[in-house]
């Protein structure tokens, strides 16, 4: 069903998402600690609509209109994961590591270590550190929605290209460097006043 012919909204995308994990355990075959590893591949295949989600591959004129190449966004990861138990288990280290890859992106490594001391079978004290990072979604990334005057994009440079968007836009920074500007020229421009 679509929208009635007198108007209404409708939204319709169609994309494809492939996804594949593995984990091993390999605590069995080490016996001074356990070890884990894993990793992941994710790829997303956009089918442009036109609206939500274009070919970024035509001219920036023709970028609404449905269909044209496919675009497609991966991301893929692995980790290993050690944990060691001492006095009589009573406290355990564990320390991971986990490095994503996004071809939009450099290489992001996320450590983490973390401390378990088991007091009595209720009470556990813990101490850790880590580091996460996630790479943009879909929509931010590929977004390309036009809702009348206003038009929302995705922050990949591609989605850029023939726009100025990333050349052209502003930051939280660069409205704070402009209001200290503002505030030291009227500051200084009161204290001239002053003075005469």
């Amino acid at each position: 069903m679509g929208a009635p012919a007198t108007g209404g909204a409708w939204m319709t995308q169609r994309s494809r998402t492939y996804h594949a994990d593995l984990q091993y355990d390999l605590s069995s075959k080490i016996k001074i600690f356990d070890l884990l590893v894993g990793a992941d591949y994710r790829l997303y295949e956009v089918i442009p609509d036109g609206n939500n989600f274009v070919d970024f591959s035509r001219p920036l004129a023709e970028r609404t209109l449905p269909g044209g190449n496919n675009q497609y966004y991966t991301k893929y990861g692995a980790f290993a994961q050690l944990t060691k138990r001492f006095f009589d288990d009573k406290l355990k280290v564990t320390a991971s590591g986990r490095v994503d890859n996004n071809p939009e992106f450099s290489p992001k490594f996320n450590p983490r270590v973390a401390l378990v001391y088991t007091a009595a079978e209720k009470h556990n004290f813990r101490a850790s550190f880590q580091n996460g990072y996630r790479f943009p979604a879909l929509f931010e990334a590929l977004s390309f929605v036009n809702n009348g005057n206003v038009r929302r994009v995705g922050g990949l440079a591609r989605v850029n290209e023939g726009l100025g968007y990333l050349e052209n836009s502003y930051t939280l920074a660069s409205i704070n460097n402009f209001t200290n500007a503002v505030n030291a020229d009227v500051a200084n421009g009161i204290k001239k006043r002053m003075l005469l």
